[in-house]
């Protein structure tokens, strides 16, 4: 069982490995901010068939299509962010996107954990 959890908790990153350079190439063809708004259209639309996925195999399917959307956000966002910001936030402002991610599922895990200690 701890195998299946560490699959489906990697899955998005899977996803988002598959899909970082293509999500870039899109960007740069259709507009960074078309391919960022159809990119957050994905993990928003995954995310709330997440608690209704029928099985195991249906809920890594939609894990890994969540992570698919953000591959195609991420870079478009720090091409955004970058070519918009003054020289003197450019760096910092980069630096914040790269880490509001992890920081978001170590918030996540803890208020999973959290509530799991309140129930």
């Amino acid at each position: 069982m701890p195998s299946a959890l560490g699959w489906l908790f990697s899955a998005s990153l899977l996803g988002i490995f598959v899909r970082a350079i293509p999500g870039g190439l899109l960007g740069d063809r259709f507009g960074r901010v078309k391919t960022l708004t159809g990119a957050t259209a994905i993990p928003g639309l995954f995310s709330v068939l997440t608690p209704h996925a029928p099985g195991y195999g249906w809920l890594l399917a939609i894990r890994i299509a969540t992570g698919l959307g953000l591959g195609a956000a991420v870079p478009n966002m720090i091409a955004i962010v970058s070519g918009s910001a003054s020289e003197r936030w450019r760096q910092p402002l980069t630096t914040m996107l790269w880490a509001a991610m992890p920081i978001g599922g170590i918030t996540r895990m803890a208020s999973a954990a959290r509530r799991d200690q309140l129930s």
